[in-house]
């Protein structure tokens, strides 16, 4: 009879000991498919070279899929925010700014639950300002403009008196 019992207890103890290592590796699989499924946040600064805050830069995270990209622009202190990136994934982050020179940063890895910041310091450059035009009711790239373009000075409409400007610019 105690030989029963003792072979009863050790199925029971092997038994407790398989559900236990069961849940554990149930636990482990499902917080790793989780993990998958993490976002994280990336904050940044963007500034020039003499440290000042540059507002208004467009800031684009891309993580190399077609058409998956976001763009953000920086605030009056140069920040951004990214929210909602994929955990795990790495990032190209593409830095833009009329007056400077675009600046990428790649391969940066979005990790969960930590802070992921950047900082990004600009420098100036050309970045083709001479491929833009203004016009008097928007602007137009070079390219995409068809048609004459004058420049006129003032002294074309001084001491007239016009109803419109485009009246004062016929024949010119």
């Amino acid at each position: 009879m105690r030989a029963s019992v003792s072979t009863n207890m050790n199925y029971l103890t092997r038994q407790f000991l398989n559900c236990i290592l069961l849940l554990g590796l149930g636990w482990l699989s499902s917080s790793r498919l989780l993990a998958q499924n993490a976002t994280g946040k990336v904050t940044g600064i963007v500034t020039t070279e003499k440290g000042q805050p540059l507002e208004a830069a467009n800031v684009k995270a891309s993580d190399g899929s077609p058409g998956r990209s976001v763009t953000v622009a920086t605030n009056d202190r140069g920040v951004f925010e990214f929210h909602g990136l994929t955990a795990g994934k790495t990032y190209t982050f593409t830095v833009t700014h009329i007056g400077y020179t675009t600046r990428t940063l790649s391969h940066i890895l979005v990790k969960p639950n930590e802070n992921n910041s950047l900082l990004v310091r600009m420098s100036q450059g050309s970045n083709d300002l001479d491929q833009f035009v203004v016009v008097g009711y928007g602007r137009e790239r070079k390219g995409d403009l068809t048609g004459a373009v004058a420049q006129v000075s003032g002294q074309v409409l001084d001491d007239k008196a016009l109803p419109s400007v485009s009246r004062g610019l016929q024949g010119v």
